[in-house]
């Protein structure tokens, strides 16, 4: 082999190899480094507002001072409201059990209200034609002598921009007379007429005989929500889901919403009633309804 070939030979496999790396350093770069594919950038907390508070819910109660009304804010998840009980980490995730959406990721913006109730009382079968409107709890049982509250709240317009994150509603049980604290569940729907505090009965939703409930016991619609006291429990804040329901009642003005809340399934033995707070009756556990909106 004569050395020119060698030299030759040599340089072809010098300029192929140079080649190569030439080629190989390009494809690991973009040409275009403004088009180049970067990490997604995880969406800042809060943005643009304050972020409804998570993971507080059923970490106790919070008792705000007495009073009535509807409309009280507050910003950022604290409860500020006359009468009212909800959840510690109200204004966040409700615990409730029961219909509800998922909420938005992020509360921009957390608008809070809490509409007490305005007219309460519970319904008797066992004594159809009397009344309870002015007594400090509201008793509920099922069975044969069965006991129904009846709650009615005056339920906010939409504030303009908002739209509703989370609705649920807050009771406070004082007592329930099962010795043995079986485990209990709730059933929650809207009544068909308003309630009259100082008139309802089992038989009558007013004075009159044009004012007979159609079926004996109160006229509601399907269940809304529901709510389960654990075994062992004798009091404390239950709490419906409401968020679904109230979603779609909602509107530009102010409207009237009447519930009735029943035993679902047999009672323990005894006849053990469960007492809830009343209007009437410690101003720190009245019913309330609180609703989260968020800005659209």
């Amino acid at each position: 082999m004569s050395a020119r070939f060698v030299v030759v030979h040599s340089m072809r496999h010098f300029f192929i190899g140079l080649l190569g790396l030439g080629l190989a350093l390009v494809g690991s770069c973009s040409v275009f480094p403004d088009q180049a594919t970067l990490p997604a950038r995880p969406p800042a907390a809060g943005s643009g507002g304050n972020s409804t508070a998570r993971g507080g819910a059923g970490g106790g109660n919070v008792a705000s001072p007495g009073g009535d009304g509807v409309g009280a804010t507050a910003e950022g998840g604290a409860l500020s409201m006359g009468g009212a009980r909800a959840p510690a980490g109200a204004g966040g995730e409700l615990m409730a059990a029961g219909a509800g959406g998922v909420p938005p990721t992020i509360c921009v913006n957390l608008e809070q209200q809490v509409a007490v109730t305005t007219a309460d009382t519970w319904i008797d079968a066992a004594k159809q034609g009397i009344g309870h409107g002015n007594e400090s709890t509201l008793s509920v049982v099922a069975g044969s002598a069965e006991r129904r509250a009846l709650i009615e709240f005056p339920l906010p317009a939409v504030p303009p921009g908002k739209v509703l994150n989370r609705a649920a509603l807050a009771l406070h049980l004082e007592t329930d007379a099962d010795v043995g604290l079986a485990a209990r569940h709730l059933g929650l729907h809207q009544l068909t007429q308003a309630v009259s505090e100082s008139r309802a009965t089992w038989l009558n939703y007013d004075n009159g005989g044009g004012a007979k409930w159609d079926k004996a016991g109160g006229d509601f619609g399907m269940e809304l929500s529901t709510a389960a006291l654990p075994a062992g429990t004798s009091s404390g804040t239950v709490t419906f889901e409401v968020t679904d329901a109230v979603r779609q009642l909602l509107r530009a003005v102010p409207i009237p919403l009447s519930l009735i809340m029943l035993e679902q399934g047999p009672p323990p033995p005894g006849r053990a009633e469960l007492a809830f707070t009343s209007r009437e009756g410690d101003a720190s556990g009245i019913p309330a309804l609180i609703l989260d909106f968020c800005d659209q």
